[in-house]
């Protein structure tokens, strides 16, 4: 388009032009200057500021772990002291001259007990030494020491720490009373036991069958083609004499209808004038095995059988070994072939019954084996 009017050219070319002079102008107005170092002077106090807090901030923080590790090193030095104490008072129970010092004890309000300190002591990490070597502090009563159990049992305790032997027992409860007394202490029975003479271990020349021959000092047992015959171990079956076992041999050809029965028996029930006219069964208070039929025949004090079958591995050996374990914290007996476990026969029986062994073959021997069970084979 052709006219006398601005071209288009120049009039932008002139906006241009007049915005950039009008942005210069603003550059060089004075106050722009200021409106920097305000900006900056406010930048850089905020930064002093909040620089001084964390520096106060820091001093504070160091000042508390100063303060803990203080008190750390405070506490740390009572406790030292105090484990200190507790080693020199116990060294002084311990000392040879406080361990025959005499302890007076009164025990639930019912027994009074007069021991030695040395007697409480004997087993060190039980819980029975912990109160008499300074680590527990005990209530007292009138000057005697006051424990809070059952008078009879803790005096079963320790007539057991004084002797290192079970005392006797009337009842199964009076015997596990003693028991769970001794696992409150923490004592445990093994601590102090004390091992049988194996020359013990043989059988009772004066219950023994008229009809079986004793040689070897009473250690083997012989039967030559005569009736059965039953032969009691000299010493009765308890914590001291937990295991006994026999060798079995039967000469060959002499097996037929042989039979062999172990077992325990209560011999204040018993004659030894029984021993060839009464059969095993018809002992009074025993518990015994019929190994060769894998039968347990219990008779009580009047006579009354009870039977179990099906009990042991088979045994029709011409010779083996069969042992029997008296369990006297469990109260149990099993019975051992050839030195395996058959299991737990009979339950809640007492200490003090005699092994006993009724043999029904025509000719052959049983020995009594110089034998210690092993701590494996106990607590299987």
């Amino acid at each position: 388009m052709e006219g006398n009017g601005p071209d288009f050219n120049d009039i932008l070319n002139n906006m241009i032009s007049n915005r950039y002079t009008e942005d210069l102008a603003s550059l060089q107005d004075p106050s722009f200057g200021s409106h920097i170092e305000m900006l900056n002077q406010n930048l850089t106090s905020l930064i002093t500021t909040e620089l001084n807090a964390i520096l106060s901030e820091k001093q504070q923080l160091s000042k508390e772990i100063e303060e803990f590790n203080k008190y750390k090193d405070e506490e740390l030095q009572k406790l030292e002291q105090c484990e200190k104490e507790w080693a020199e008072k116990k060294a002084q129970y311990q000392s040879s001259g406080n361990e025959s010092k005499i302890i007076e004890i009164n025990v639930g309000g019912t027994h009074k007990v007069t021991t030695t300190l040395s007697t409480l002591l004997k087993v060190p990490q039980s819980a029975l030494a912990a109160c008499f070597n300074g680590t527990v502090q005990l209530p007292k009563i009138k000057g005697e020491i006051f424990i809070d159990r059952e008078g009879q049992s803790f005096c079963n305790v320790i007539s057991f720490l004084r002797t290192g032997k079970f005392p006797k027992f009337e009842t199964f409860e009076e015997e596990a009373a003693f028991l769970d007394e001794l696992d409150f202490w923490g004592i445990p029975y093994e601590e102090i036991e004390t091992d049988i003479d194996q020359d013990l271990k043989h059988f009772d020349p004066n219950w023994c069958a008229s009809t079986l021959i004793l040689e070897n000092n009473n250690t083997v047992l012989k039967k030559v083609g005569s009736p059965h015959g039953i032969a009691f171990g000299a010493i009765p079956m308890s914590k001291e004499c937990p295991y006994v076992e026999f060798k079995i041999s039967i000469t060959s050809g002499s097996s037929n209808g042989s039979h062999i029965f172990l077992g325990l028996v209560d011999k204040s029930k018993y004659s030894s004038s029984q021993l060839v006219s009464t059969r095993w069964r018809d002992a009074p208070c025993s518990w015994y095995w019929d190994v060769w039929n894998c039968k347990l025949v219990k008779t009580d004090e009047n006579g009354v059988h009870s039977f179990v079958t099906g009990y042991g591995c088979d045994c029709d050996d011409e010779e083996t070994v069969l042992g029997i374990y008296y369990d006297s914290k469990r109260r149990t007996v099993s019975f051992y072939k050839k030195g395996i476990n058959q299991g737990v026969a009979y339950n809640n029986v007492s200490s003090g019954l005699f092994p006993s062994i009724d043999v029904w073959f025509d000719t052959g021997s049983v020995t009594f084996l110089q034998t210690k069970l092993a701590k494996t084979m106990a607590y299987m």
